[in-house]
């Protein structure tokens, strides 16, 4: 692989991989060092044995394990999502303590899930990739994405609304 094919290949997919991997780690440094790591791993892969047959499927997972590596590395401390839904939006402080709340609530549920269906959420909802590309970076059949991808909604729609409607009586 070309320097140049490798820039565009990292140039077009970069802020991605950076939003993947916030979505693990919380911070945006420990991302882009993850980030960096991945990618400089990929060039020396190129470079020894050629590219992976999917360069994103495998950057993709590649970045998963790492950012798992870090997290574990610091005790697996709990933070927020707020970085990659972008809270700083609301205008009023009730507004957006409500959201917090709201999405910390979210990161809990999320972390109950099962490891398969926490890892395809992930990749569908806040990455936005295709069930067949979810398919690839995971080695799955579409059955099995589609049935966790539903598991994993039904769990969070259940809990969430739960979490919503808390207090709420029905008169």
């Amino acid at each position: 692989m070309s320097p140049k094919d490798f820039s565009q290949f990292v140039n077009s997919r970069k802020e991605k991989f950076f939003r993947y991997a916030l979505s693990y780690l919380q911070t945006p440094a420990k991302a882009e060092d993850a980030v960096q790591d991945i990618l400089m791993k990929l060039w020396e892969r190129c470079q020894a044995s050629g590219a992976p047959e999917n360069m994103e499927a495998w950057c993709i997972r590649c970045l998963r394990n790492r950012a798992l590596d870090i997290l574990k590395s610091k005790a697996n401390r709990n933070g927020s999502l707020d970085a990659v839904v972008g809270v700083q939006s609301a205008d009023n402080v009730s507004k957006r303590l409500e959201q917090r709340d709201i999405i910390s609530r979210l990161s809990e549920l999320m972390d109950q899930l099962p490891d398969k269906q926490k890892e395809i959420f992930r990749l569908r909802e806040f990455m936005m990739y295709s069930n067949q590309e979810i398919q690839k970076i995971m080695g799955l059949n579409a059955t099995d994405v589609k049935v966790n991808l539903y598991r994993a909604r039904m769990k969070m729609r259940e809990a969430l609304q739960s979490t919503i409607n808390y207090g709420v009586h029905d008169g």
